[in-house]
Parts: C-alpha cells; sequence; structure tokens
C-alpha cells in the first residue's frame, strides 16, 4: 500500500524522516546537564578526553566501571572534534534516537505497508519516554539502536544468511553500550530461532557472526580483567548486575509490584496507549515478526523480575509498541496526525520535566578555586562536570558512588532553606 494523498515514496519517506527526527532531537539538546547519569558520563568522557587514557574509563579522577565504554568513546570524540558542551555530551544519543527511527521504518516495510512502517517510526519518534531518552546523554538509546539493528539483521537471515554476520556485529556493539542489558536482545533471538526451527548452526555464516560478536565485545572486557582483576569484576558484575538483580541498590525509583512498568509505559507511550491496548485484545498483532514480540515479552518479564527497578529499563519495548500501533486497524491519517502532534507536546514537556534544576552557575563560581569540594550526592555528577574540580560527600547519605570527603574540603555547595549556596571555606 502506498502513501495516501501525496507521492511519498519509502527513499523520500528516509529522508523526512532523518530531517524531521534530526530536527526534533538536536533542537532540545542545549539545556544545563543534570545528574546522574548524563553528567556521568559526559565527565567520564572529558576525563576520558584529558587524560589520554581510552581504554580505562575514570569519573570523579577515579576508576569507572559501572558500564562499558561505547557511549563514553563516542561522546570523547565528539569533544575532541566539537568541544565541551551541552550539545556534544548529548549527540551520541541523539544520533542513535535518529538512527533507531529509520532502522524502525526499515523493519517495519518487511511486513507493513510503507504507509504503516512510516507512521510507526513516527510514533516512536513521538513517544514521551523515546524522545526523552534520546535527548539525553545515556546509554538507553545506543542500545535499543543495536538492538534494532539485530532484530532487522535476524529477518533478513531468513533469506541471506550473510546477515548473521550482521546479527553478531549488532549484538555486540548492543553488550559494549550496556552490558547485561543486551540480554533481551539476545533471548528474543535465540527463542524466535528455536521457534521457527531456523537451525541457524547449520550454516556458516553463523559461526563468523558468533566470532564477530566476540571480537567486538571481548577485548575490552579481556581487558578490563588482565589490568584491574577482581575490582573490575565485582564492581561491573558483582555491583552493577548481580546487586541490582537482587537487591535495590539505589534509593530512587525503587517501585515495587507487577503495576510499574504497565503505568511507565502506559506514561511512556502516551497519547497512543489507548490505541495499543485495542491493538492487543483485538489481537492485532499476528503480523508483527515473532522475534521483535518476544524482544517486547523477554524486556517486559526479564525486568519485572529484576529487584531494581527504573522506567528506562523497559523502554526497548517502545519500537514494538509503535509497530503494533502501526499494525493495527486502518485509522484516519488526520486522526493520527493529531495524535503525532499531542505526542510533540507531550515529549517537550517530558523533556523540560527532566531539567528541573540548573547547577552549571553554581559550579562555574566554584571553578575559581582548587581542592576538594564537598557537594550533595543529587548534585555532585553535574558540578564535577561544569566545575572541574573532584567533588566529594560528606553527608550522612553518603554512598559509595561518589568519593567521601577525607579531611576538611576547601569549598562546599549546601542547601539553605530552597536555595543551593556555594561557600569558600579556605577563607
Amino acid at each position: 500500500m502506498e502513501f495516501p494523498c501525496c507521492a511519498l515514496t519509502p527513499s523520500r519517506a528516509v529522508l523526512l524522516l532523518f530531517v524531521v527526527s534530526t530536527v526534533a532531537l538536536f533542537s532540545q539538546l542545549g539545556a544545563p546537564l543534570q545528574s546522574w547519569d548524563e553528567s556521568v558520563y559526559a565527565e567520564s568522557a572529558k576525563e576520558m578526553v584529558s587524560s589520554g587514557d581510552w581504554l580505562t574509563p575514570h569519573w570523579d579522577y577515579e576508576t569507572f566501571f559501572e558500564k562499558p565504554p561505547l557511549t563514553i568513546w563516542g561522546t570523547a570524540i565528539l569533544f575532541k572534534l566539537f568541544g565541551v558542551n551541552e550539545v556534544t555530551s548529548r549527540s551520541v544519543s541523539a544520533i542513535c534516537g535518529v538512527a533507531c527511527v529509520l532502522i524502525l521504518f526499515v523493519i517495519g516495510r518487511t511486513f507493513l505497508s510503507d504507509y504503516r512502517a512510516f507512521l510507526g517510526s513516527l510514533i516512536l519518534l513521538f513517544s514521551p519516554g523515546f524522545f526523552y531518552l534520546a535527548t539525553f546523554g545515556i546509554m538507553d538509546v545506543p542500545l535499543v539502536c543495536f538492538a534494532l539493528l539485530a532484530m532487522y539483521s535476524y529477518l533478513r537471515a531468513k533469506e541471506a544468511p550473510r546477515w548473521w554476520l550482521f546479527v553478531g556485529i549488532a549484538l555486540g556493539l548492543a553488550v559494549m553500550a550496556k552490558g547485561a542489558a543486551a540480554a533481551p536482545a539476545f533471548a528474543a533471538i535465540s527463542l524466535a530461532s528455536l521457534i521457527e526451527r531456523r537451525r541457524p548452526w547449520s550454516v556458516w555464516h553463523f559461526w563468523i557472526g558468533c566470532a564477530l560478536f566476540v571480537a567486538v565485545a571481548a577485548p575490552w572486557h579481556m581487558a578490563m580483567m588482565m589490568l584491574h582483576g577482581r575490582k573490575f569484576f565485582d564492581i561491573y558484575i558483582g555491583t552493577h548486575v548481580l546487586a541490582r538483580a537482587t537487591s535495590h541498590i539505589q534509593n530512587q525509583n525503587q517501585a515495587e509490584g507487577f503495576s510499574f512498568y504497565p503505568m511507565t509505559l502506559a506514561a511512556g507511550f502516551s497519547p497512543y496507549t489507548p490505541l495499543l491496548i485495542f491493538c492487543i485484545f483485538r489481537k492485532r498483532f499476528a503480523a508483527v515478526p515473532l522475534v521483535m514480540l518476544l524482544l517486547a515479552a523477554v524486556t517486559f518479564g526479564l525486568f519485572s523480575a529484576v529487584t531494581t527497578k527504573y522506567p528506562s529499563y523497559v523502554f526497548p519495548m517502545l519500537p514494538v509498541l509503535a509497530l503494533l500501533v502501526a499494525a493495527g486497524k486502518r485509522l484516519s491519517p488526520w486522526f493520527f496526525g493529531a495524535l503525532l502532534v499531542v505526542g510533540f507536546f507531550l515529549s517537550l514537556h517530558m523533556v523540560s520535566l527532566g531539567h528541573p534544576d540548573d547547577d552549571r552557575s553554581l559550579a562555574l563560581q566554584a571553578r575559581q578555586s582548587a581542592g576538594a569540594l564537598s557537594v550533595g550526592l543529587e548534585h555532585g555528577p553535574a558540578i564535577l562536570f561544569y566545575s572541574g574540580r573532584k567533588v566529594c560527600d560528606e553527608s550522612e547519605l553518603w554512598r559509595a558512588e561518589m568519593t567521601r570527603c577525607e579531611g576538611k574540603p576547601t569549598s562546599q555547595i549546601i542547601t539553605i532553606g530552597q536555595k543551593l549556596v556555594y561557600q569558600d571555606l579556605s577563607r
């Protein structure tokens, strides 16, 4: 089925999606960085450039083993090329967001009309949850990008086994993007192969794909084990995989119960949630490839079972949900156009909610002094990024994510009333 009421060819659709997604996402990258994650990754990239150590990530001038460094590497390269600022700090996420929109269109064309595939990509772009993640400098959207690339390569491997090579590369990049969070993509492809009786191990392309996966994902992990040994393993696997799975490791977003992720998805996928519910109850998902449905199901099931819960854990489901709605009952293009406009403004609103504070002005004031800077945990990463000073935490709420102050710091940032205040203690 062609595009209604226009002469939009597939190539022009890709171009239009590229332009719209690029303008929409990159226009939202200039706000001050916020603590926690995006400031942590930006600072790690900045320290990577300044130290010249591109192998071992650092944060607050200490080794940083929380996540693999692919996103940090990309940000560090952009810092080298275009300077250190908010836009370059978030550009890797935005670039991968644009790629997700384009890859989803290509995936959609394998089982939908061009129009419905185009619609699915726009629904993804203007889903508040996806839009929010793609405009913040975190690792979730790169993970989704490579997971979608793996799904597309798997679908293409049905007719052309050489695509198993790209499956291996994409899964390797997914691991390097966010480590164990790539597990649902592995599980989806493995389960789909078994259910569809694909027997991929019978073709040599599959084994070359496995070798390429190891070549992409293994070298950095092996280097870290050789350089840092048990310390790397305990933090990378023990704290940020096993501990997250079995206990609450951070005191935020620790909602309990089955309703947490359904409510998260309902909000992150609005205003399309009612259509999604309609499609599910009417079983409109029969046309969607099994591997995509499994990606959503495994993501939801796995992270529902994990004790530590964050909204972003299930947002890799959003591309699948977008395709489900696009594959549903045909509705007026004007109706979908109105929904997309609503989705766009909801997305802008969610992004604005993600920038409640501006630590930049205080941090720039703190740059005038030297020595250790004491700052509360909730503001530490952004203050560190903008001030360039080593930060530490003296509060009773200190946790291992920040260095505990040793001795008296030379200055501090504290909360007086409802306001953050910088105080120079060296005088």
